[in-house]
């Protein structure tokens, strides 16, 4: 039954459901396509609609630029306006009176002779020599600040014949500011030489009236713009000359197509595109999308139901299949997560799917399988960790006991046996500490107790040359250290620091406690350590043979402590030296649950 169980509930049983959501999904992309494919369709259908519209406002424009072109010719091609050109720089001492009349005779003739023309227009021109001539002589002054534009500086380096400038605006005799398009031509000598800017004005209200009976107000709007983005026509004169467009992003918003809907002011607008054929200009249309397609809304908003209702649907089954499968994997990655954080003793789930469970039972073998790995490695770990404390507390100075042998050898020989049976006794003291291996920490009350013993001896074979004094804070005595920290660090003071001293060395020995460390120092009044020295021992691990006691007390604080201990040299050459140990404060039953697993390895 258990069996037949485990195969009903394979996962691959769950999948006809995630079908449904699958099917969902699918009609979701289905409807998602056909309704853009629908929008497409009526973009381009409505946008051949307009088309003949825009056609037609682009030749209306195509036969002002003719007919301004045409004025143009006229002037140009005129014998007597090229002689003026060439005549003004030679007329340039006697004044620009006469040149400025023939040129106003030559406007008024040939306005005579296009007076068909179907607007109004203002001619200019610009000497490269200051002479300037414009139909209304109230706008030379203006005149004279085009050379500071930088369309001029653009005209003048096009390689066009013709230069189209999209707005302009020119202060008149009239109290206001009206808005001009131009037409820019460079007379040229035969060598290419720019000899003046003929401008040919027509106001903006010309372009506007080729277009304006065919604006729906309430519905959208029509207006010119430069390849550059500047507006060049518009119903609103306020938006005349404004750079409206970033043009990259402009192409970029239709892509290759000329029609797109876009959002502005959030309300979705058809903009639709046609630009004229030097592509100077740009055709612009916009109306509002729900203003001429409401059926479309209509239908788009019965797509959006009904997708909306099939994604619920799918929501709620995936909400459930998801529910059901997640819930079995966070149980696995709760219990994987418990294993990383060092809990080797977690449990994982053996329920929920076949694959589920073949996956939890394979995560239990691995996790039971790293933590014998581990309990391997920490049992090798210290087992390392004790014989290298065991070296190094058989290492501290084994010829000290040879030359404390041999002057109790003497002390006999020179029949001072009192004395030779009180450093008998400290040895016998000191050796009962150094034997004891096995254990390898101490009371404070201990360590200071054996040290007493080996200042004695020391002592005794020096002549009393040097004092000790003792500070040990009362609390402390019965907090637990290693063994033999302070021993090596007195006899480097005795051995290194008084080796020129005879009589006045004094040692300070101190320890205190703190809410979590005990502090244990040792301070001298020797020769202190020269610099050189206390470099090396600064170092990780020291060569320097001379100090091997104290090379030992950092080596054996590492090994015990790690980074929990700080050893600090405080040295003032020719004036002592100050020798400091900060260590954990250790309880007693902590130090027994170490002596106990020190055991058991042992074992």
């Amino acid at each position: 039954m258990k069996a037949k169980m485990e195969h009903i509930w394979k996962i691959k049983y769950i999948l006809p459901a995630l079908l449904v959501l699958m099917i969902s999904i699918i009609s979701f992309l289905i409807m998602w396509f056909s309704f853009h494919s629908y929008q497409e369709h009526f973009i381009d259908n409505l946008t051949a609609e307009h088309k003949n519209t825009l056609s037609q406002i682009k030749g209306n424009i195509k036969g002002i630029q003719s007919e301004i072109i045409t004025i143009s010719d006229l002037f140009v091609n005129n014998k007597d306006f090229l002689k003026i050109i060439e005549e003004i720089p030679a007329a340039a001492a006697f004044g620009y009176t006469e040149n400025y009349h023939t040129l106003e005779q030559l406007d008024l003739s040939i306005r005579e002779m296009l007076s068909h023309c179907s607007f109004n227009y203002e001619i200019q021109f610009i000497s490269e020599n200051d002479f300037f001539y414009s139909t209304d002589p109230a706008k030379i002054d203006v005149m004279k600040l085009y050379k500071e534009q930088l369309w001029y500086y653009d005209a003048i380096s096009s390689s066009d014949d013709f230069y189209w400038l999209p707005s302009i605006k020119i202060n008149g005799s009239l109290a206001y500011d009206k808005h001009y398009f131009s037409l820019l031509r460079f007379i040229k000598d035969s060598d290419g030489k720019a000899l003046g800017l003929l401008m040919i004005n027509i106001p903006e209200d010309v372009l506007y009236n080729t277009y304006c009976d065919l604006i729906l107000s309430s519905k959208g709007n029509i207006y010119l713009v430069s390849k550059e983005g500047q507006i060049v026509s518009h119903k609103d004169k306020h938006m005349l000359g404004h750079f409206y467009y970033k043009m990259s992003t402009f192409y970029e918003l239709f892509g290759k197509n000329n029609a797109a809907i876009i959002s502005k002011s959030e309300i979705p607008y058809l903009f639709s595109k046609y630009e004229t054929d030097d592509s100077s200009w740009i055709i612009v249309e916009e109306i509002k999308f729900s203003s001429i397609q409401e059926p479309f809304f209509n239908i788009s908003r019965t797509i959006v139901i009904f997708v909306f209702i099939i994604c619920f649907a799918g929501i709620i089954i995936a909400l459930l299949a998801s529910k059901y499968i997640t819930s079995q994997i966070s149980q696995i990655c709760i219990a994987m997560d418990e294993a990383i954080n060092g809990n080797f003793n977690i449990v994982f789930p053996d329920k929920g799917f076949f694959e589920l469970r073949t996956i939890s039972n394979a995560c239990q073998q691995f996790v039971n399988k790293i933590a014998e790995l581990l309990n391997d490695i920490k049992k090798r770990e210290r087992l390392k960790r004790i014989t290298e404390l065991r070296f190094y507390q058989m290492q501290i100075n084994p010829h000290f006991m040879h030359n404390t042998l041999f002057s109790i050898k003497c002390m006999v020989d020179m029949d001072r046996k009192q004395e030779a049976c009180e450093m008998i006794d400290s040895l016998n003291s000191m050796m009962k500490n150094i034997l004891n291996t096995d254990q390898k920490l101490t009371t404070v009350k201990e360590e200071i107790e054996t040290l007493r013993c080996y200042i004695s001896i020391l002592r005794k074979r020096y002549s009393n040359s040097f004092i000790v004094n003792f500070d040990i804070e009362e609390k402390c005595e019965e907090m637990l250290i290693l063994r033999f920290l302070l021993q090596p660090i007195v006899e480097n003071s005795i051995f290194h620091g008084f080796a020129n001293h005879k009589n006045d060395g004094v040692i300070y020995i101190k320890a205190f406690s703190s809410q979590t460390h005990i502090y244990l120092s040792v301070e001298d009044n020797g020769s202190g350590i020269s610099p050189e020295i206390l470099e090396a021992l600064n170092k990780e691990s020291s060569p320097n043979s001379k100090h091997l006691g104290i090379n030992n007390v950092k080596a054996r604080l590492k090994l015990h402590y790690d980074k929990n201990a700080d050893f600090l040299i405080d040295t003032r050459p020719g004036k002592g030296c100050k020798i400091t140990i900060i260590l954990p404060q250790y309880l007693i039953h902590v130090s027994n649950q170490e002596e106990d697993a020190d055991e058991n390895i042992d074992s």
